[in-house]
């Protein structure tokens, strides 16, 4: 990169390589940068290119070229070894500014002005206000506040444990293939002020003599954090003592901890007060791999918790899992590793949440709806924490799912007498043992009075009407063609096309030009299930209560909103589909702008995992989420099924094709 600034390479690039003026307006547009900063970038490419014989002129009505001058000067341009242009890289992206800002207001004593700012930045003051806005939500939930004055300028105030968890969370950049490889150039930067190369010699050296261990992710996290300790209190940043409520596993603490104190101590010039001590502790229960203490306490807590949780699941969604042997096992010994640390004010990182969220969703909500709860109603597991069980819970489900799939039940309706029935049906069963059983063998009259909400289908070999449940005529003797098309039948009988029409329907589908606020939104969502007589009147309530634990959405598209127990008379997926974006998720300033409220009736529950597989769909593919974005006309709703159809047809071809 010749410009340190990576938009200033792209538009030096755009130039040099052209014969003709780029308009003001094609530049904006490739950049989705406004014009005055398409200037202020002009204004600072030219400020070097003049010492290289170049300038970036404009023509009127024609636009932007590179005029060099100099060529020999030019060429040196090329010959440099540092980037020109002294604008740090870290300020190339409003991301990046705002991460910036955030950690100079965190570290700095002094009020910084946002003159200040706007100046480094090079850009308006309007937009260090609107970066400003984006801090204030970030700091909100660490209980910090930003203060701004006219005559000094902006600080940030709270005490050190919320600043430390905040420089965590947000300044801290946990990039998987950059994050575990050492410390990164950034996070050098971060800690210029002091040597943290020392670091990973001294905990490397202290591990190898102790059995806890650490994974690669757990081990640079537990680093980073000694890192912003010993950062904060280079700056005269300490934890006071009533920050805290010290707690300790003292067999643990002189086993473990006392020792890499002692080793920081010989490091680094720093007296650790109690409160000090306590911040490297619970970042060491968190991220480390302990010997499985032989505690009966311990064990005894830890398969109560358990005992719960699985009785939860099966409550709130019928699914018994209570006797799975491996889950058990897994989180056991997951919850185990975990157990310490249950009560620390902080949480372990996890750089899985996100992925975890969108990927497996039915697993995260059923862990999330189902932990069990402290008497105050708060959780005993952090927040960060929950993705990790669901994963045990999601593999579980899966072996759930494939131990109940169970045979599609049929009757056979002839008219031609017992005998024929009977060899239907035995050639049938020969073919698909493993997937239909024969309920019985009907007349057409018997048929009509046949009792068939326990059926998938029926086979006749005369036409006869339908009753609600697919019917496939079959010839005597059963041919080939026959036999084709029973498979063909099973498999759509099977798929998640014939889905769709058990949880989406029209009286259950809003579109909406405007929405002012989620709560109203779901009110009137679930009135129109009301009417519909698929609810009763507590399911509001329950919607509310799940959506004011934690947000519902899933990406900035979707919301999956739903109770906190099965609780419909009637199962149906009411879709609101919203012109303009609703704000879903205030503390992280996200918009959706489709809306799904489930309403399952628990003996529906069992077709769940095919909706989610529906659901997928949508998270992650961007194209078919605009598709039912724009279902318009006097019927959208048919519409929205035809584009889920479409994309269940693709699927599923897709994968016979592998």
């Amino acid at each position: 990169m010749l410009f340190a600034y990576s938009r200033l390479n792209i538009i030096f690039n755009l130039l040099r390589l052209r014969t003709s003026p780029l308009s003001a307006e094609k530049l904006t547009s490739e950049l989705n940068i406004s014009a005055r900063t398409l200037r202020t970038d002009i204004t600072n490419l030219n400020s070097t290119l003049e010492k290289y014989g170049a300038t970036i002129d404009r023509k009127r009505n024609l636009g932007y070229w590179l005029h060099i001058k100099d060529r020999s000067a030019f060429s040196a341009l090329y010959q440099t070894n540092e980037p020109q242009v002294l604008v740090p890289l870290e300020f190339d992206t409003p991301e990046q500014r705002i991460k910036f800002m955030l950690r100079k207001l965190l570290y700095n004593k002094a009020p910084i002005r946002a003159e200040d700012f706007a100046k480094q930045f090079c850009i308006s003051i309007n937009s260090i206000i609107a970066y400003l806005k984006n801090i204030k939500q970030i700091i909100t939930p660490y209980d910090l506040q930003l203060q701004n004055s006219t005559s000094q300028g902006l600080h940030i105030i709270g005490n050190e444990t919320s600043v430390r968890r905040c420089m965590s969370d947000y300044v801290i950049e946990r990039n998987f293939e950059n994050y575990l490889l050492g410390f990164t150039p950034e996070e050098r930067s971060i800690f210029k002020d002091i040597d943290i190369i020392p670091l990973p010699k001294i905990i490397r050296k202290y591990l190898q003599n102790i059995p806890a261990r650490f994974s690669d992710f757990s081990l640079k996290n537990f680093m980073i954090h000694l890192a912003i300790m010993l950062s904060r209190l280079q700056n005269n940043y300490e934890i006071s003592i009533s920050e805290i409520q010290p707690e300790k596993n003292m067999t643990i603490y002189q086993q473990f901890v006392q020792p890499i104190i002692d080793e920081l101590k010989k490091a680094y010039p720093y007296s650790f007060n109690e409160a000090e001590q306590q911040y490297i502790y619970d970042h060491f229960i968190l991220n480390a791999h302990l010997p499985q203490l032989k505690e009966a306490q311990q064990e005894q807590e830890i398969t109560d918790y358990l005992d719960k949780l699985l009785q939860n699941i099966f409550h709130h969604y019928n699914f018994d899992l209570q006797s799975d042997a491996v889950l058990r096992q897994d989180l056991f010994l997951h919850l185990t590793s975990i157990w310490p640390m249950r009560n620390c004010n902080t949480a372990r990182e996890n750089p899985l949440v996100t992925t975890i969220k969108k990927a497996y969703p039915l697993a995260y909500e059923i862990t999330f709806s189902s932990l069990p709860l402290k008497t105050n109603g708060e959780s005993f597991l952090s927040e960060k924490e929950i993705p990790y069980i669901s994963l045990h819970i999601g593999a579980a489900l899966e072996r759930f799912f494939t131990t109940q799939t169970k045979k599609k039940r049929a009757v056979i309706i002839c008219g031609s007498g017992r005998a024929t029935s009977r060899m239907l049906e035995a050639g049938i069963t020969n073919v698909f043992q493993s997937k239909v059983y024969i309920a019985g063998c009907l007349s057409y009259q018997q048929y009509l009075h046949y009792d068939i909400s326990s059926l998938d289908f029926a086979i006749s070999t005369i036409p006869i009407e339908n009753r609600g449940i697919p019917v496939i005529q079959v010839n005597f003797p059963l041919a080939h063609d026959d036999i084709r098309l029973l498979s063909q039948n099973l498999t759509e009988i099977d798929s998640r096309q014939e889905l769709l029409h058990t949880f989406f329907h029209k009286d259950t589908f809003l579109k909406l030009t405007h929405c002012e606020k989620k709560e109203k939104l779901l009110t009137e969502m679930c009135q129109k299930l009301y009417i519909g007589n698929y609810i009763d009147e507590n399911f509001l309530s329950s919607v509310l209560y799940r959506e004011h634990i934690a947000p519902t959405n899933v990406n900035h598209m979707l919301a999956i909103a739903h109770p906190m127990e099965l609780s419909a008379k009637k199962t149906t997926v009411c879709t609101a589909i919203l012109e303009k974006p609703l704000l879903w998720h205030k503390e992280h300033n996200l918009s959706i702008q489709i809306v799904l409220l489930l309403a399952i009736k628990r003996e529906d529950y069992c077709h769940i995992n095919a909706l989610y597989n529906i659901i997928l769909q949508m998270i992650s593919n961007n194209k078919l989420s605009q598709q039912l974005l724009n279902c318009k006309g006097a019927e959208p709703f048919s519409q929205f099924i035809k584009i889920l159809q479409l994309q269940e047809k693709e699927t599923t071809t897709d994968f016979s094709q592998h």
